[in-house]
């Protein structure tokens, strides 16, 4: 909290209540409240309820980075154990798998069937992506096996469009020695919109991911032709010789970025879900066809708070409380380079207190919701103004950005409602059956509520 203490800081808070109130009633068109993905609140559906503001939006764009399991319906039961709560729905964007075993740890549903196991979380988790405002999906392919080919890809489309018919879902392959051009064209032809690259054992099921991009040179000057998008993890595998640990990974990492950028000008590229200043400036100094996600747990954490609590640990992980600033300020900064990207991961409950803990955090059922919350935290530490946070910008970073450069259209022309907070998150989400459990992030803290219109 900046000088002036606790009193200060509400008085901040209530100020960009009240200034977000004020100019979402007074706009004259669409308002943007959403990271990641893409919103826009039409002022003429601002409402009063009960004393409090009440915001409408209309979900346009929100990719998501999803494993196979994070896209299921949960039944959601409160911190004071009350009954599931019907109705609820909510979208999200960066969105991985809850994980039991190294099968369960896929991005995405295995080509052939789906397990017994898989089919539980996946089924009790797919629901939280309406119900945390989002519409739309980018979907990370990082299954086991991963998928390499576009026929499995379009199988793990079906499934996902069976559990959740409401929901728009762009799909990717997992950049493997399998890809080929011929791939590419293959893939562009069938509308998948990207690839994806994961450092070899940076992170959930990379264990076929790159050991040298000179490989696949061949398959980028493709991508550039077909104008497909390549999604970067963009973090190295850590190497005591180098002095490279999970907290300078992703800036160890960012001079490949430059590279493949100065090699494939053309080539769109996006850093998925960036945690460091250094990698916002990586990318500031790339061309335009260069973007960047961040998620809305980064905009929470730093180190101190994933190495005490195993649901707060993801790859890459959060680091110094200047990058959680820098990444604040790039939120509200109107910069077209950045837009929301949830990167939820559902994994199983005993994953995260194992004696190895399962990389990921759980967002989707509060992904708008979170973004709120932490531009509020924002503005009580004096990093961000409440000034700062205008319609035009939220609009553009949870919206436009992102639906800009993936060129979606919003097809959907739906609209969200945001609340002031009124409930807590759940301490925990459990399948109907009691099989599965997955901790949400932020468990019994305060959010903005999602709803649908």
């Amino acid at each position: 909290m900046r000088a002036g203490g606790a009193e200060s800081g509400a008085t901040e808070r209530r100020a960009l209540i009240n200034y977000m109130t004020r100019t979402c009633i007074e706009a004259s068109k669409p308002m943007t409240i959403l990271a990641g993905t893409q919103w826009r609140a039409d002022p003429s559906f601002v409402e009063q309820n009960s004393g409090q503001a009440v915001y409408l939006f209309s979900p346009v764009y929100h990719t998501t980075q999803r494993r196979r399991h994070d896209l299921s319906t949960a039944t959601t039961q409160g911190s004071a154990g009350e009954a599931p709560r019907p109705g609820a729905t909510g979208g999200s964007r960066h969105a991985r798998p809850p994980t039991r075993g190294r099968n369960d740890r896929a991005s995405g549903v295995p080509f052939t069937s789906i397990q017994n196991v898989a089919d539980n979380m996946l089924t009790n988790t797919s629901p939280t992506i309406r119900r945390g405002g989002v519409n739309t999906v980018f979907v990370m392919p990082n299954l086991v096996p991963p998928i390499t080919t576009v026929k499995h890809c379009l199988a793990y489309k079906e499934t996902l469009e069976s559990l959740e018919p409401n929901v728009t879902f762009l799909m990717s392959l997992y950049l493997h020695p399998n890809i080929s051009p011929e791939t590419v064209i293959e893939a562009k032809r069938a509308g998948i919109a990207g690839i994806k690259s994961y450092p070899h054992g940076v992170t959930t099921h990379s264990d076929h991911g790159v050991m040298s991009y000179e490989h696949f040179y061949p398959v980028f000057e493709e991508m550039e032709r077909q104008d497909m998008v390549l999604n970067l993890h963009g973090e190295l595998p850590p190497s005591a010789g180098k002095d490279i640990t999970v907290l300078n990974a992703e800036e160890a990492f960012l001079p490949t970025l430059l590279d493949l950028h100065q090699r494939f000008p053309k080539l769109r590229i996006i850093l998925e879900h960036c945690t460091s200043a250094a990698a916002i400036e990586a990318v500031k100094s790339c061309g335009p066809t260069v973007a960047a996600t961040i998620t809305a747990h980064h905009l929470f954490l730093i180190v101190d708070d994933w190495a005490g609590d195993p649901h707060a640990f993801c790859k890459p992980v959060a680091k110094l409380p200047s990058d959680r600033r820098a990444l604040l300020k790039t939120v509200v900064s109107g910069d077209s380079k950045f837009f929301f990207g949830t990167d939820s991961a559902p994994h199983r409950a005993e994953t995260k207190r194992a004696d190895r803990v399962a990389a990921g955090v759980f967002t989707q059922p509060h992904a708008v919701g979170f973004v709120i919350d932490a531009l509020e935290q924002g503005v009580e530490m004096g990093v961000i103004k409440a000034e700062d946070v205008t319609k035009e910008k939220l609009e553009n970073f949870l919206s436009e950005f992102g639906r800009s450069f993936y060129k979606v259209e919003d097809t959907r022309k739906e609209r969200i409602v945001l609340s002031r907070p009124s409930d807590a998150v759940e301490n925990l989400l459990r399948s109907a059956d009691g099989s599965v459990e997955v901790v949400p992030f932020r468990r019994a803290k305060m959010t903005w509520g999602v709803s649908w219109r």
